[in-house]
């Protein structure tokens, strides 16, 4: 290491070698450069999930039931929750966000379609134990027939004790 330092010591002080030193300098400082450190790998994007309830139904304009879209909204508009009136179906639905590409989404169809995959099923037990029933009845149609139904099954078979 010494005579390593003679020698450039030696060639430092010679007025030619010294522009030649230089570019050596700047050759050596870029070549030794610690290499930059790799990025971290991108972390993986997950596939955009579509929820289900406004995935495209099989069901088409022509199975809703406009009277129950009608009453919707004017439970909605006497509640301030909605400011559009009823045109008609295909235009309230869009404006609901109900339609995917003009077509039924799978929460139109069960809000406002009368025949859907929904059931309700209400019965009466004869004590506590829910063993044995005295009465049952089962209930399809759209998610607003289906809550007026259960409560009038409800309120028509409450027992009241004095």
């Amino acid at each position: 290491a010494l005579s390593a330092l003679r020698v450039v010591g030696a060639i430092s002080r010679s007025p030619v070698t010294k522009l030649s030193l230089f570019w050596l300098f700047v050759f050596l400082s870029f070549y030794f450069q610690p290499l930059p450190t790799p990025l971290p790998a991108p972390a993986p994007v997950a596939p955009k999930r579509t929820l289900w309830e406004s995935e495209v139904s099989e069901k088409t304009l022509a199975d809703v039931n406009k009277n129950a879209v009608k009453d919707f909204m004017r439970i909605a508009k006497s509640a301030k929750r909605i400011d559009f009136d009823f045109v008609n179906v295909k235009s309230t639905l869009n404006k609901l966000g109900l339609l995917h590409r003009k077509q039924l989404t799978h929460a139109a169809e069960l809000l406002f379609c009368d025949e859907n995959s929904m059931e309700v099923q209400a019965a009466i037990f004869a004590g506590t134990d829910k063993l044995t029933f005295l009465d049952i009845k089962s209930f399809k149609g759209n998610l607003f027939s289906l809550r007026k139904q259960a409560e009038v099954y409800a309120a028509g078979n409450i027992k009241w004790r004095a």
